[in-house]
């Protein structure tokens, strides 16, 4: 299910790219690998959790309870940030994940976790 949601993402900014420059098909190629990337590692984040705990557990562990933005921050490198939706009508405090991601090498260069 993780792979095919990361590769519809991959296959929409596919082919919105279709009628793009070289430098705009870079651009989409690099943010694609780096939401990607960020993607699957927070899956895999979210797998070692105990979903059991309670509730809030539940919903926290589930990467659909989450939206995610990504933004070029100069000097090569992507930030993807993954925040959990309204849950019972209130944000969550915490339960951010922001991903640093070079945006040559696909590579994580920093990860954190707020609680």
């Amino acid at each position: 299910m993780k792979a095919i949601l990361a590769m519809a993402l991959a296959i929409l900014l596919t082919t919105s790219a279709l009628a793009q420059t070289s430098e705009q098909k870079t651009r989409i190629q690099e943010i694609q690998r780096a939401s990607s990337i960020a993607y699957l590692d927070f899956c895999n984040h979210l797998a070692k959790e105990d979903p059991t705990r309670s509730e809030e557990a539940r919903f926290i562990s589930n990467i659909s309870n989450y939206e995610m933005t990504i933004s070029f921050e100069g000097k090569g490198k992507y930030v993807v940030v993954f925040s959990p939706k309204i849950f019972r009508g209130e944000r969550f405090f915490g339960g951010v994940a922001r991903y640093e991601i070079d945006a040559n090498t696909g590579s994580i260069l920093k990860f954190a976790m707020m609680k």
